[in-house]
C-alpha cells in the first residue's frame, strides 16, 4: 500500500495548489508513483463485449442495451433528470480532487467534443459528469472546473455536472452499476471509471472501459468512442 501513502502525501502537498491545475501534473504523478489506475477502477457488471467491429488495446466496449429511468438530481444547470432526454448522453464518473484519471477523462471528452464538432454532430450530444465525491465536492467547484477546462477551447458543448444530495446520487449509481467508495485514510475515491453511452430515448447502450494503455493514449480512446457513437447515431 506504499503507493496509497505516497498519494496521500502528495494530496496534502497539492492541496495548496488549485485543484483545477492537477491535470497539468497528472502524468508526472502517475510516473513517479508507479500507481496503477486499476486501483481506482472497477468493471461495471458482467456485460458481454459489443460486436460492432471495434477491437482496441486502448478501450473495451461492452454491450448493455437496457432501459434506465430518469433520476432527478441537482446539477450545474439546476435540477435535471439524468439521463437527459432527446440527446445522446455521454456519462462520465469524475471528481475535481481526483489526482489522476479523471483529468485524463476530461482530455478524452474534449477530444471527442472537437471531433463531433467537425462532423456537425456536437449539438446531438450532452456530456454528463456524475460526481463521485459528494462528501466534499460542490457544484460551484464543478462549475469552475468546467469553465477552466473549456477556457480557450473555442467550442461551447453542453457539459453538465450532477452532484448534491448523496441519496439521489446513490440511486443514480445503482442504476448504472457504478461503484463508489471513499478511502477514509487517503480521502481518495475508488470508483468505476469509463464512459456510459445512453441513446436519445434513455436506453443505456454501451459501457466503454479504458484499458491501461488507453490512459497513455487519450487520442486512441477518442477514436474508439467515435466508433461507438457512430453505432448509436445511426440506430
Amino acid at each position: 500500500m506504499r503507493g496509497w501513502r505516497l498519494v496521500s502525501e502528495l494530496d496534502r502537498i497539492l492541496s495548496s495548489i488549485s485543484p483545477f491545475k492537477w491535470a497539468l501534473v497528472a502524468s508526472f504523478m502517475v510516473i513517479i508513483l508507479g500507481l496503477s489506475v486499476n486501483i481506482y477502477t472497477a468493471m461495471t457488471g458482467f456485460y458481454p463485449k459489443a460486436d460492432i467491429g471495434v477491437e482496441s488495446e486502448y478501450a473495451t466496449v461492452f454491450k448493455v442495451d437496457q432501459r434506465v429511468f430518469p433520476i432527478k438530481v441537482d446539477s450545474t444547470e439546476g435540477e435535471v433528470a439524468v439521463p437527459i432526454q432527446g440527446k445522446i448522453n455521454i456519462i462520465v464518473p469524475q471528481y475535481v480532487r481526483c489526482p489522476d484519471i479523471c483529468h485524463y477523462e476530461t482530455l478524452m471528452m474534449k477530444g471527442l467534443m472537437a471531433e463531433l464538432a467537425k462532423r456537425g454532430e456536437l449539438d446531438r450530444v450532452v456530456f454528463v459528469t456524475v460526481e463521485v465525491d459528494p462528501w466534499r465536492g460542490t457544484l460551484e467547484e464543478a462549475r469552475a472546473y468546467i469553465e477552466e477546462s473549456l477556457e480557450g477551447f473555442g467550442l461551447d458543448p453542453q457539459w453538465i455536472w450532477v452532484g448534491g444530495d448523496v441519496e439521489k446520487l446513490n440511486t443514480l449509481y445503482k442504476q448504472f452499476g457504478l461503484i463508489v467508495q471513499r478511502d477514509k485514510e487517503t480521502g481518495l475515491i475508488v470508483h468505476t471509471a469509463g464512459f456510459y453511452i445512453v441513446d436519445e430515448y434513455g436506453r443505456l447502450m454501451y459501457y466503454v472501459r479504458v484499458e491501461d494503455k488507453g490512459w497513455e493514449r487519450p487520442d486512441a480512446v477518442v477514436q474508439v468512442l467515435l466508433k461507438v457513437l457512430d453505432e448509436v447515431l445511426k440506430s
